[in-house]
């Protein structure tokens, strides 16, 4: 079950299938909760936002899915971790780098079909304006020039994700690889 602050299963679907941009420059509340960013890879997502968990404190959230035979997003799992809206721009060392504020896997189940996966979610410096998240089915490329600065980053076993980021002068500034296995 989504946690408390997670919209209903419509606004999944609208914020999972909307057209972003992801990450959002300029998040906006959908109920409760904030949308910073959706990645989607292969029938798999993960949405990162902003909003209260049960007991009234302000989380960075993340919630994992998987489309079903009917192309419906299912709720797999979700977690939270305290954070500060200032965050990105306060940074005084790494200002150029991305930095590890979450991790997780799907996991498993004896009572439903889960398809492995793990992710990561990053907080990318102030200086850091493009990332590119390389996969073997394709390269996401993800303006973070403004707003927040959350990055969430999908793999499954056997598809590991490179992350490089730049600077505005387009130098590679960060590199980041998953394991070659999902958790």
């Amino acid at each position: 079950m989504p946690m408390i602050w997670w919209p209903s299963d419509e606004m999944v679907s609208a914020v999972i299938d909307g057209e972003g941009p992801w990450p959002s420059h300029s998040p906006v509340s959908i109920g409760t909760f904030v949308p910073f960013d959706v990645d989607k890879y292969g029938g798999l997502a993960v949405v990162i936002g902003y909003g209260r968990n049960r007991k009234g404190r302000e989380v960075l959230g993340s919630d994992e899915f998987q489309q079903n035979d009917a192309g419906a997003w299912e709720h797999l799992s979700g977690g939270g971790s305290g954070w500060s809206r200032r965050q990105r721009w306060d940074l005084q060392e790494g200002r150029d780098a991305l930095h590890l504020r979450m991790e997780g896997s799907s996991g498993s189940s004896p009572f439903d079909a889960r398809r492995e996966f793990s992710f990561a979610v990053f907080l990318c410096g102030p200086a850091v304006t493009t990332v590119e998240v390389d996969r073997r089915h394709g390269i996401r490329i993800a303006d973070v020039n403004a707003g927040p600065g959350w990055l969430a980053v999908l793999w499954t076993p056997g598809d590991p994700a490179a992350v490089t980021a730049y600077t505005a002068d387009g130098h590679q500034s960060f590199f980041w690889t998953s394991a070659t296995e999902a958790a």
